[in-house]
Parts: C-alpha cells; sequence; structure tokens
C-alpha cells in the first residue's frame, strides 16, 4: 500500500507544473498504514563525524636554544620525575672546537695575505708617484722639442696607472673589512654554541621521551618531552584522513565517560611544525579541555571526538527521510491536511545529517509524511 501511495504521488507530480500546490485524494487508510508522520519542529541542524581520541598530560619539548650537535650524556630518563631548569642532557661539543679551530686559521691567514697584498700595492704606489715625478720633469725639459708630447703621454699614463692602484688598494681594503667581520660574527656564533651544550627541563613534570646518546639534534629538535604533573589534555588518536577536517571544525566536543566536554584545537609551535614537517611526519592532534562543568577527567581514558562541520540552532527542521527530490533543484514533501495529503514545495538550507533546515514552504508544527 506504501509503494502505491508514493508511486501516485510521483505520477501525480509529473502532470503539474513547477511551484504549484497539490492536493491529493482522501486517504482511505488509517495514516499509520500509509506512512509515518513528523512533526516540522525547530531545533539543531548538525554535520557530525565521530572519532576516536585519548585523554593524556600536556607536554613540553626540551630542546637546544641554538647551534646543532651529538649527545654526549643523558641524566634522566622516561618515569623520572624533574623540575624546571634541572639538567637533562649535555652535547658533546668537539666538533663545534674544530671548526672554531679551523675557522681562525682561516681567519689569521686571510689576515696575513691581505697584509701581504696591501704592503704590496703600497710599494707600486709609491713606485708610481716617483716615476711621474720623474716624467713631469721629462717633460718640462722636452718642451719646445717633439719629444714633448711623448713625455707627457707618458706622464699621464703613469698617473693614470697610480690612481688606478690606489683604487683597487681601498677596494680591497673594503672587501677585507667586510669579510673578517662575517667570519667574526661566524666564529662568535660557533664560541656561543659551544656555550649552549646543555639542556635543562622547561617545566617541573615527568619525562615521558629522551634521545639517546649519540643522537645527533639541532635546535628544532626535541631533546626530551616532558609531562606536565597538571592538567589534562585530549589526543587524536585515528586515521590522518581525518587531519584536515578539524582545521574546518565549526565546533569540536568530546564524550568522556558519558560527560560532554567542550574541546579547543592547540596549535602546534613553530618548532614542532618544523622537527615533524621536514621528517615527513604528521602532526599530532591535540585539544585543550574547555568545560567547566566537570573536574577535569583522569589521563588514559577513551574519547569520543565529535567534529562538527556545521552547526546551526534553532532552525525550521525536518526529518531527511521526508525530503523528496525531483532533479537537482526541486524538492518537496507531503503534508497532512485532515485525511488528505499536499504535496508542497520547499526551500533548504543545511542538508546533512539526521535533519534538513527548512528555508520555506513550511511552518513549525506542520505535519509531514515519512518514508519508513
Amino acid at each position: 500500500m506504501i509503494c502505491a501511495f508514493f508511486l501516485f504521488a510521483v505520477m501525480w507530480i509529473s502532470s503539474c507544473g513547477e511551484g504549484a500546490t497539490l492536493v491529493g485524494p482522501p486517504l482511505h487508510e488509517p495514516v499509520a498504514g500509509q506512512a509515518d508522520i513528523a512533526i516540522v519542529s525547530r531545533g539543531i541542524v548538525e554535520a557530525l563525524d565521530i572519532v576516536p581520541g585519548i585523554t593524556s598530560s600536556p607536554t613540553q619539548a626540551a630542546r637546544l636554544e641554538v647551534g646543532s650537535g651529538r649527545i654526549e650524556s643523558v641524566y634522566a630518563w622516561p618515569g623520572d620525575s624533574v623540575v624546571e631548569g634541572q639538567l637533562l642532557a649535555r652535547l658533546d661539543s668537539s666538533h663545534l672546537d674544530v671548526m672554531i679551530e679551523g675557522m681562525e686559521e682561516s681567519l689569521a691567514r686571510s689576515q696575513r695575505l691581505h697584509h701581504l697584498q696591501t704592503e704590496e700595492m703600497s710599494l707600486e704606489i709609491r713606485l708610481l708617484e716617483f716615476a711621474y715625478s720623474d716624467a713631469r720633469e721629462q717633460a718640462q725639459s722636452a718642451q719646445g722639442t717633439p719629444l714633448y708630447e711623448a713625455a707627457i703621454d707618458n706622464a699621464t699614463r703613469i698617473r693614470q696607472r697610480k690612481e688606478l692602484v690606489g683604487l683597487e688598494l681601498n677596494h680591497r681594503r673594503r672587501r677585507h673589512n667586510i669579510d673578517v667581520e662575517d667570519m667574526e660574527i661566524a666564529l662568535s656564533s660557533l664560541r656561543r654554541d659551544v656555550g649552549e651544550t646543555e639542556v635543562r627541563s622547561p617545566i617541573d613534570g615527568e619525562v615521558v621521551y629522551t634521545v639517546f646518546p649519540g643522537a645527533w639534534v639541532t635546535a628544532s629538535d626535541p631533546v626530551m618531552y616532558i609531562a606536565e604533573t597538571e592538567g589534562v589534555i585530549v589526543e587524536y588518536i585515528g586515521m590522518t584522513i581525518f587531519a584536515s577536517r578539524f582545521r574546518d571544525a565549526v565546533k569540536l566536543q568530546g564524550i568522556i565517560n558519558g560527560r560532554v566536554y567542550d574541546l579547543e584545537a592547540i596549535t602546534p609551535s613553530r618548532e614542532e611544525q618544523v622537527y615533524y614537517r621536514s621528517r615527513n611526519l604528521e602532526l599530532p592532534i591535540r585539544f585543550e579541555i574547555r568545560s567547566e562543568l566537570y573536574d577535569a577527567p583522569p589521563v588514559g581514558e577513551k574519547v569520543f571526538i565529535h567534529l562538527y562541520s556545521a552547526w546551526a540552532e534553532d532552525v525550521l527542521r525536518i526529518p531527511s527521510n521526508a525530503l523528496f527530490r525531483s532533479g537537482q533543484d526541486v524538492s518537496f514533501v507531503y503534508r497532512r491536511e485532515g485525511d488528505t495529503q499536499e504535496l508542497v514545495y520547499v526551500a533548504t538550507g543545511m542538508t546533512t545529517g539526521f535533519y534538513i533546515e527548512i528555508v520555506e514552504g513550511l511552518n513549525e508544527g506542520d505535519e509531514i509524511f515519512v518514508r519508513p
């Protein structure tokens, strides 16, 4: 009987013009025998994904302040309690000592070479000055003779050569000063790196991860992770395919032991982004718990993360199985009018989840037929 009812309705639509309000034949059987009834109401329309997570302690990474090196010694291991400022690890700085020694030798060699070159060029300038003085005297002596023009040309060439050598000498001095300044800056940086070979704890807490002696680390690498003694966060543990959806979510909630907690995404630090992306790894997805209605849950609890990609409150809505479509742009429902059904064209809004938002065509309290 239900199939016959809807077949008749579809044939009825195809014979009518678009936008018309149609009234069908009387219902000869009780409504319950024809189709289910739903009431048009106001409420929430949402698009929801539920993904897994777990509660954990907030952590901070202990890193080098600057530079890089190989871990020589580790003084704290997972499970150990540490306090802020405590020495956790030390780097082997012998490679930095070798680099500093080599750069100091290069700087000294450059200084010696520059000194030798400037002395040679200064000597050439003095010789050219003497030669220019002699050429001028010869030119004065040759005045009124056929040799005068040649003597003047020779004096001019000597003067031009002297000026050119003087310009080159000044350029070499400026270039050398720049090179020396650059090398001294590099040396200063290396010497500072030698002094930054200690890794200390940024907070009070418990070590949950550490590298082993011999590992090579840079300033962006975590040497250790320290879990805070207070506070709880939620960490997503599902497939990375959902990672992009968290960025576009309009609402995030976590269901923990039957209680609902509001969540807020934690933005990874710059160092974390550099570390994970440089190794082609997925960034961890973590959330702060914002709800104040309940105490913080314990660490290690399962979390059902509710990820809403769409959310609207207090909108007119109908069940999704009450809507019919004809083509891509025509939507309609069957509204109950006493013992008859009325076809009503509707304009829809959000069409995700269990409900569909109704923008135009129905009123709150209308009774409509739904497919079982």
